[in-house]
């Protein structure tokens, strides 16, 4: 009976720490507008989508856009036509992959080696700085992160589980659902990143039963049968997108720099380190464990062990996009639940002084970075002042929780605790008070003074210049003058939908009702056309004609 209570205990306990973890996790996702470009492009796509009712064929401000599957797109349809047309819609795919990806990390871990390690495993997944960004923007890497984690989740426990051949052939084809669902999300790299980690693996333990375990016609199958239907359609319905789509969003963007996406082979390096603050520290003795690990398990077979298929994914993916011509933040993602399983098995092994060292490093880290940011090392502005307000409060909770972990049976999970919140503070804060700079950075603004006087016949113009998250804003799109950028392969197609600066000219003295938005150094074009100055700022004007 007594166990009985304890379990009962620390199962509420449990459900507790969820729902406030929960409530910590979602609530940042409405608290700050849509900034340009990825949050208002994929936020306008789902809108326009639920609007239409045309799940095949994506568009952006009307016009075909191409460079990505729909999975995101219908997701965010979805909650918007749940919701409404608000921020929590549109990054509700966003804050919820992220979120269930921490839970599953979680469970990997304690399915793996223990609960010890399965909380240490949330826990620093949920608590780096990168990840809590990552959730909280809206773009499409937490998406396909999710998924590729369910991959590398799918196979470690059916390796865990392989004498089971049931149970593990099911986790198998879980792993191949999820390098669909990543393929339907961002495309091939669904398929390659973890073809090319398992296909390592498989010569470095020469290790030749493990490609039967793979169950590779089945997950062909499953992953033709998730992924076919959409592509054919997309296909038949444009046929402009096959090219586009392989050639152009694959092969040019990892081969060339024609994304002006470039950047040094080290470039990943410092993202990688800042980005797993406050746990970076733990890293080299997780890697140490791992190599440990992997060597004495070469007899009963290294794919077995978590601490080997994590290294190694989360080395290959670093590595390939390092050499890759186009490097964004957003990439290094799909790493982090890797990592996340890595460290948290290697936390699980230290006690709780250990870890209060390694607590009392963070929070000399953090306050260092807010004494910095305090006194102005980073520019001084209102967004600055809340991230050093962010690091301090972060530094002051990791003394606390270290402080009271040396007179406190339960040290371990004390310290863990503060690490991780420490760490989701600072990580959302970077998001969250981004906000202070939307003036510039949203188009909220601009619709605030467009949208009272729009009628349905009244125009909006975005001359040589496009803000993705005006549309979203106004709930309308607009009419593209002289701008082509990421719509140049729907615009060869429907050329209708934009304007020349002539066209453009003979529509704004023909119009009753007009609004333009351009860039200040295109003010000249108005010479001679009657406007009237409504907004004025260091990136836009908006016009009206009166």
């Amino acid at each position: 009976m007594t166990q009985l209570k304890l379990g009962l205990r620390r199962g509420m306990l449990l459900c507790l720490v969820l729902a406030l973890f929960a409530a910590l996790w979602f609530t940042p996702l409405a608290t700050k507008k849509l900034t340009k470009t990825d949050e208002g492009r994929y936020a306008e796509i789902g809108r326009e989508m639920a609007l239409s009712g045309d799940l095949v064929t994506p568009r952006l401000n009307g016009i075909k856009y191409f460079e990505k599957p729909p999975l995101q797109y219908w997701a965010t349809a979805a909650a918007i036509k749940v919701f409404g047309v608000n921020e929590f819609a549109a990054r509700f795919w966003t804050g919820l992959t992220s979120f269930l990806t921490i839970l599953l990390v979680a469970w990997t871990a304690w399915q793996l080696r223990g609960a010890r390690a399965g909380v240490a495993a949330g826990a620093v997944l949920g608590g780096n700085l990168y990840w809590a960004w990552t959730g909280h923007f809206n773009s499409l890497d937490a998406g396909v992160a999710a998924w590729l984690a369910l991959t590398l989740c799918g196979v470690l426990l059916a390796e865990h589980w392989r004498e089971d051949v049931a149970r593990a052939r099911r986790w198998m084809l879980l792993a191949w659902l999820g390098m669909a669902l990543a393929t339907l999300s961002k495309g091939l790299m669904g398929v390659v990143l973890p073809g090319m980690v398992l296909g390592a693996a498989v010569v470095l333990t020469w290790h030749w039963r493990f490609v039967a375990r793979l169950h590779i016609f089945k997950g062909i199958a499953l992953l033709l049968l998730v992924c076919a239907p959409w592509f054919v359609a997309v296909a038949r319905a444009n046929p402009e997108f096959l090219h586009f789509f392989f050639i152009h969003e694959h092969w040019e963007r990892f081969t060339s720099d024609t994304h002006r996406r470039e950047g040094a082979w080290w470039t990943f390096f410092p993202l990688l380190l800042g980005g797993l603050l406050p746990f970076v520290t733990l890293l080299p003795g997780a890697l140490r464990t791992a190599w440990r690990d992997w060597r004495a398990d070469q007899a009963g077979g290294a794919l077995r062990s978590p601490f080997f298929l994590c290294t190694l994914w989360a080395g290959l993916i670093f590595s390939f996009f390092s050499m890759s011509s186009s490097k964004l933040p957003g990439y290094l993602t799909p790493i982090f639940p890797a990592l996340a399983i890595l460290i948290g098995c290697h936390v699980s092994t230290l006690d709780g002084k250990q870890l209060a060292r390694h607590a009392w490093l963070a929070a000399i880290a953090f306050g260092v970075g807010a004494t910095g940011l305090a006194l102005g090392f980073g520019g001084r502005s209102a967004y600055t002042a809340a991230l050093a307000w962010a690091c301090g409060l972060a530094a002051l909770l990791m003394v606390i929780g270290c402080l009271k972990s040396r007179a406190h049976q339960a040290s371990w999970g004390i310290s863990l605790g503060a690490i991780s919140v420490a760490g989701l503070i600072v990580g959302t804060t970077v998001v969250v008070k981004h906000d202070v700079l939307h003036p510039q950075q949203s188009g909220w603004q601009v619709a605030q003074i467009i949208r009272p006087q729009l009628t349905p016949a009244t125009q909006v113009y975005s001359m040589r210049y496009y803000d993705q998250s005006i549309p979203f804003y106004l709930e309308r799109t607009v009419t593209l003058v002289d701008y082509v950028d990421e719509f140049e392969t729907g615009l060869k197609t429907e050329p209708h939908l934009a304007l020349d600066s002539a066209t453009f000219a003979q529509r704004w003295a023909s119009d009753a009702s007009a609004f333009a938005i351009i860039h200040p150094t295109e003010l000249h074009r108005f010479a001679k056309l009657p406007h009237t100055i409504l907004l004025q700022d260091a990136r836009r004007l908006v016009l009206k004609k009166p």
